[in-house]
């Protein structure tokens, strides 16, 4: 393949990996906790020839193209939105939740939550959250009015 057609099949590559992860962006925009995926490029000058110990041959020909690297998520804070359940929080700066899950503990910044059959507070998925000390237990209580 020439050079010249390298390079467009390389860029137009590169391009299509940053639509999927656009339209990824676009179909997670209001899932709580979602972290945005940027796609990075770079370009690559790339010889035919080389030294013994890997080096460039000055004067050698080159061919230039269009390199993805691994995406990568964004981790600033986004929008968060008062939601008036009594159990939704939002991490203000730097930092995660970690949960309990069967492969693990895991990292979210969703903090959507509820208490879990167990008294734990834990996920929308069932997952326990945990600090340092394991799962947070949360202790309720009732109000019994009488009436009449």
């Amino acid at each position: 393949m020439g050079s010249q057609a390298y390079v467009a099949t390389s860029g137009a590559l590169a391009r299509l990996r940053q639509l999927d992860a656009l339209a990824n962006n676009l179909a997670n925009a209001r899932t709580p906790g979602f972290k945005a995926q940027e796609s990075v490029f770079e370009a690559v000058l790339q010889s035919t020839f080389r030294d013994t110990e890997g080096g460039l041959v000055p004067g050698a020909p080159a061919r230039a193209f269009v390199a993805a690297l691994p995406e990568r998520s964004d981790f600033g804070p986004g929008p968060s939105t008062p939601t008036g359940a009594p159990l939704d929080v939002a991490i203000e700066g730097r930092g995660f939740f970690e949960v309990e899950t069967p492969d693990g503990p895991r990292y979210t910044r969703a903090g959507h939550f509820s208490v879990n059959s167990d008294g734990q507070l834990s996920t929308s998925d069932g997952f326990a959250v945990s600090g340092e000390a394991g799962a947070y237990t949360v202790a309720w209580r009732s109000v019994i009015r009488k009436w009449g």
